[in-house]
């Protein structure tokens, strides 16, 4: 999940949210140019949201018909930025733009709310005029300027919701600003400080977006710890137990061993004999709990929108693995047992 690519850019950006302050939300344009004064940054922009943070909802329908049900979609207030800070990608149409009147008149749309919203195509929702507005009676007619691309502004244990952007100042609850590495230090301060001069009413609330993104997979990366420690202690405790089960077998068959040595046997042979075992049963937990493993991860799985297939080379080579161990585990015994003088040997009762 931490490694696919989302749909935006979530690198060297600093989130700032005021949370429906009216007073920064008149402000916001001055908020804006005074930030960017500053030679470090290099961009900023305001929404409703982020991604990775819960979004709003709105309704839409085609007509403003009142027998038309109107269909409920994620949404985002956002300003003319927002789509290039992000780097978010256009299938067809534009951005949002302030120089044609986006205003109050435009929406945008991604690529999972065409069907949702009954085009067969991105080219075809272009242009298309919507209505915006519940089951209230108010409906406010925008127009589909863009779409685009699906972007992942929650997190990969989920599908790609439909979503639409429209420019609304008024819920804007975030500012969210692009900074080069040049010296973090001093961008980090000049914007606590700039803040805390600006809105000395709103306390700083600043974050990194990626790291802030990254924390959706908290819950796996505690399963994934639980289970690492849980699967050592497990090999841990199967490793002392073949250990001592090797010791006690070249006990129980010491005089064996000393006349297959006197007879010929070589120490390879001898060590295999008592490998052969451990072989076996190695074999035999496989075969009890590859259906098992296969079932319960498969249904773990199934919780994920994005996940991987479990193959066969997934059990293979966990196979190979715990036959390496268990080889590796019983092969000090196994060869002492058998590099053994047979004369003592033959003489132990």
């Amino acid at each position: 999940m931490k490694g696919r690519t989302l749909g935006f850019d979530k690198e060297q950006k600093i989130v700032i949210p005021f949370r429906y302050n009216e007073t920064i939300r008149k402000n916001y344009k001055t908020l804006k140019s005074e930030f960017l004064s500053h030679h470090t940054i290099i961009g900023a922009t305001l929404s409703s949201s982020v991604p990775g943070r819960p979004t709003g909802a709105s309704y839409l329908s085609l007509t403003e018909s009142i027998e038309e049900p109107a269909k409920k979609l994620n949404f985002i207030a956002c300003d003319f930025n927002f789509i290039s800070e992000y780097k978010i990608e256009m299938t067809a149409g534009r951005p949002l733009q302030q120089e044609k009147h986006d205003l109050k008149n435009a929406i945008l749309i991604n690529e999972s709310a065409v069907p949702f919203l009954g085009y067969r195509s991105p080219e075809e929702a272009i242009g298309k005029r919507v209505c915006l507005g519940g089951y209230d009676g108010t409906k406010v007619q925008r127009e589909i300027v863009g779409v685009t691309k699906n972007f992942h502004y929650r997190g990969m244990q989920n599908i790609v919701e439909p979503l639409f952007m429209a420019y609304d100042s008024n819920d804007f609850n975030a500012l969210t600003i692009t900074f080069n590495t040049t010296n973090l230090k001093e961008t980090l301060e000049f914007i606590e400080t700039k803040w805390s001069e600006l809105v000395p009413f709103f306390p700083y609330e600043g974050y990194f977006l990626d790291e802030d993104f990254d924390r959706q997979y908290r819950a796996e990366e505690q399963i994934g710890k639980l289970l690492s420690i849980i699967a050592g202690m497990g090999l841990t405790i199967a490793c002392l137990g073949q250990l001592g089960l090797a010791a006690f077998m070249a006990q129980q068959r010491t005089k064996e061993i000393g006349i297959r040595k006197v007879l010929g046997a070589s120490v390879s042979n001898i060590t295999l004999l008592f490998s052969k075992v451990f072989i076996e049963w190695v074999l035999f937990a496989n075969i009890v709990a590859w259906p098992v493993a296969w079932y319960a991860m498969n249904k773990w799985l199934q919780s994920y929108a994005y996940r991987i297939d479990l193959g066969l080379h997934v059990f293979l080579i966990s196979g190979l693995a715990a036959l390496v161990i268990a080889l590796f585990t019983v092969s000090f015994h196994s060869i002492k047992a058998a590099r053994a003088n047979p004369v003592e040997a033959l003489k132990y009762e």
